[in-house]
């Protein structure tokens, strides 16, 4: 992915949030309890929503992404970042609770 792209999504994505995605993370994450595995976190634009979540573990294989969602997951104790993308996670079956995807392309899915 071009380094770019990572550095201009949030300005890009801001005004559709504002408008439509706030309210829908909102009400989808405020149920994410216990441990939370988000797999394609991005730059992290979920992360204020995980209100209930006791651990949050937050995959994101691009290198560009996963420097500004380690920024934004510094400042929360529950937060861990992995680089992984979808179809290498890292994690046992049943390792969590909830896992969570939001503007996940299709393309970076394994499919069996």
């Amino acid at each position: 992915m071009n380094p770019l792209f990572a550095a201009v999504y949030d300005p890009i994505m801001q005004r559709t949030l504002e408008r439509t995605f706030r309210s829908w993370r909102s009400e989808l994450l405020a149920h994410a309890d216990g441990d939370v595995l988000e797999v394609g976190a991005g730059t992290g634009a979920n992360l204020p929503y995980y209100t209930q979540a006791r651990r949050l573990v937050l995959c994101e294989p691009e290198a560009a992404m996963r420097r500004r969602l380690e920024a934004l997951a510094s400042k929360d104790s529950r937060a861990e970042v992995v680089s992984a993308p979808a179809g290498a996670l890292p994690f046992s079956p049943a390792s969590f609770d909830v896992v969570v995807t939001t503007l996940l392309p299709s393309a970076g899915l394994v499919r069996g």
